[in-house]
């Protein structure tokens, strides 16, 4: 549904499928592809749900003050082991694993393994010291960053997908970054590298940027069907169109929007951007997209 594969997956076709691959490659379409059922489910799957891996989940900044140098926790992924094993953002990194680190790229190093490796983190919490056992596992990664420039929220939106740290999905963590930046005036959405996903995702959250009753994204969907001539069959294309409106004021639709882009950029993400510069004025910084 509404998703470009190609900066995710390779063409991958079995000798039962190669004529079919082999016509759809030579379509002038450069946005089409063919995908054998072999690989197809495990494709489709990575359209709904956003990467799995295996660590603890957790993001640190170093931090400089008059005298010394430190790593702040600053994210906690929902549903990590991180988070299962009681960080918090703020927590202010001392030790991991009995070696005290002041560099983010160490602390990422001794805080990855395989799966049910236990890692000692000793924070500081509130001026006291607290010691986490955090068990290295599987989870899923967040598809929908925040981040500050000069004061100025960013809300990265990777990709849409159904599945990810919020039940959901992307559309829970972009709702999830616009409260937590409630009363900014105005806002980055960065869309750079965006793939794409799950349309009723990426609709759902366009229209939270819009206002009660404006179009977020006219759907028109063709569909093959046939009748009998008495000797065969005749085949014919039926359009359908589905119109999606903006059911109620977003609540973010009183803010100032930036948007950014690339050659990465498809499917939704164009739908996002469709969506927003036909009803107001934002402008999209970066490249022609995909």
């Amino acid at each position: 549904k509404g998703t470009s594969q190609d900066s995710r997956t390779k063409g991958y076709c079995s000798v039962d499928y190669y004529d079919v691959c082999y016509m759809y490659n030579q379509m002038a379409d450069p946005f089409t592809r063919y995908f054998d059922p072999l690989v197809a489910d495990q494709i489709y799957s990575s359209i709904l749900e956003s990467e799995s891996i295996v660590g603890i989940g957790a993001e640190v900044e170093e931090q400089l003050d008059s005298t010394s140098r430190y790593l702040l926790i600053t994210d906690v992924y929902s549903g990590s082991p991180a988070e299962k094993a009681g960080l918090k953002a703020g927590d202010i990194v001392v030790q991991v694993d009995g070696l005290n680190i002041t560099s983010a790229i160490n602390f990422e190093n001794m805080c990855t393994g395989n799966k049910g490796d236990t890692i000692n983190i000793v924070v500081t919490r509130n001026s006291e010291p607290l010691s986490v056992k955090v068990t290295v596992d599987e989870y899923n990664e967040p598809s929908v960053k925040l981040t500050y420039q000069d004061s100025i929220p960013v809300i990265q939106i990777k990709e849409f997908v159904v599945t990810s740290i919020s039940d959901s999905g992307s559309y829970g963590e972009f709702v999830t970054a616009l409260k937590k930046t409630e009363g900014a005036t105005s806002t980055i959405i960065d869309l750079r590298g965006n793939p794409g996903g799950e349309t009723e995702q990426c609709a759902n959250m366009a229209a939270e940027l819009l206002s009660a009753g404006d179009t977020v994204v006219i759907d028109i969907e063709a569909t093959i069907d046939s009748i009998s001539n008495g000797r065969g069959m005749n085949y014919f294309q039926i359009f359908d169109t589905l119109t999606v409106t903006a059911e109620h004021d977003g609540i973010g639709k009183n803010r100032y929007y930036v948007f950014m882009a690339d050659t990465g950029s498809a499917s939704c993400a164009e739908t996002m951007l469709s969506a927003l510069t036909a009803h107001r004025k934002v402008p999209v910084v970066g490249m022609l997209t995909y």
